[in-house]
């Protein structure tokens, strides 16, 4: 993103892009704000975080923008095929990242800004949402999956860089234990169940 001239602008111009964003949230202006609402100031003397959190609060009160980014939380479904076994690739794999810890994260995303929260973290956006009351009680059986996964995905990835291979997401569902396999399953039903919720609450089968 650093090396994007469109990206490399003044304060007043990141202020007006995220206005623009949740006011006329389309496809791209939705794909937009799911990464640059996530920002981190690490390094500068630029002021930015505060105006630009104050600003990201307005999604709040935009209903439209919440739905559009609702159907967007809802893309990457967890690994569930028929009568709802654990459903891997052609090669027996799930991917922990696109099936697992990413839907968490853009469920999290959601549910802050719903609540008008500027944590970033996931499990401080789930612990901000479910204080905000907008997570119900499922909030802190989301952090657990998501902490389950990351450090099922990181082994993982340990383990291929100890045998000399690229890490990746990948897990092969028969190198996992029979009891990591039912605590997966677990956290992916949870994902559905909670996925589900989101699409009735706001109604995103109809939202174009």
């Amino acid at each position: 993103m650093a090396t994007n001239p469109a990206r490399r602008v003044r304060l007043g111009t990141w202020q007006e892009q995220f206005i623009r964003w949740i006011e006329e949230p389309e496809e791209d202006a939705v794909l937009a704000a799911a990464t640059y609402f996530d920002f981190r100031q690490l390094h500068g003397e630029l002021d930015a975080e505060a105006p630009l959190r104050r600003i990201a609060g307005y999604a709040a009160g935009n209903r439209r923008f919440l739905g559009r980014l609702a159907v967007a939380a809802l893309w990457r479904r967890p690994p569930l095929g028929f009568l709802h076994h654990l459903r891997g690739d052609h090669h027996g794999r799930i991917d922990l990242k696109a099936h697992g810890t990413a839907p968490i994260v853009d469920l999290a995303r959601l549910l802050a800004l719903e609540a008008g929260d500027p944590a970033v973290a996931t499990t401080a956006r789930l612990q901000a949402a479910a204080d905000h009351g907008t997570a119900g009680t499922a909030a802190a059986d989301l952090a657990a999956a998501f902490e389950y996964l990351q450090q099922l995905r990181l082994r993982h990835q340990a383990e291929r860089l100890a045998a000399g291979a690229v890490p990746d997401d990948a897990v092969p569902l028969a190198e996992l234990t029979a009891l990591q396999r039912h605590w997966l399953k677990d956290t992916a039903e949870l994902l559905h169940t909670y996925q589900e919720r989101v699409r009735v609450a706001y109604r995103t089968d109809l939202i174009g």
